[in-house]
């Protein structure tokens, strides 16, 4: 993996305008914060199938749940059946792969269900996956948030880096304990 740019290809399933915006808000967004991301809009191959083929070929995998989303996948429907058939041919193999995204502020684990397609959801142990929440603003622009900032380290394969507590216990720390003590100030 290209740890300067990592390669991402976005799969969705095409709706409204106002949500294919965001798709587009987001593959922006993605670039501007060194991701070298990639969807089929901005792809200039002709053939879908060579598309598809170069997008999978890339570092990660998003995919972008939704009831459409899922609606054409349990109906096997066209390239995002094909697309979807993929991933789930793979997903056990290559798991860190797929990274799985949601345009919907709730996801719960019942909202999860309603844009989870039926054949992952029954091989994640009831849809035990994690999601990435991904927020906009009333212009339809990506928030930088928290949400995101999990999803870069995610793309990264970087753990969450977690601090202990803070303590309270009001104690000056000694010269001797920061190493002070030895030098002149």
């Amino acid at each position: 993996m290209n740890y300067d740019n990592p390669s991402v290809f976005v799969t969705y399933a095409w709706q409204n305008n106002k949500e294919n915006n965001k798709v587009d808000n987001f593959v922006v967004a993605l670039r501007q914060l060194g991701i070298n991301a990639e969807y089929d809009k901005a792809m200039s191959y002709d053939n879908i199938n060579r598309k598809i083929e170069i997008g999978f070929g890339k570092d990660k995998v998003i995919i972008i749940l939704s009831e459409n989303y899922k609606l054409k996948v349990d109906n096997k429907e066209g390239k995002v059946y094909e697309e979807w058939n993929r991933v789930y041919n793979d997903y056990t193999s290559h798991p860190l792969k797929y990274i799985f995204v949601s345009f919907d502020k709730d996801l719960s684990k019942e909202n999860r269900k309603k844009i989870t397609p039926n054949e992952f959801w029954a091989l994640n142990n009831a849809g035990d996956i994690l999601v990435y929440n991904i927020n906009f603003n009333e212009d339809g622009q990506v928030i930088n948030d928290k949400n995101l900032y999990d999803l870069q380290l995610r793309i990264w394969d970087l753990p969450e880096m977690k601090l202990p507590p803070v303590e309270n216990n009001n104690k000056p720390i000694s010269k001797e304990a920061t190493g002070l003590a030895k030098k002149k100030l």
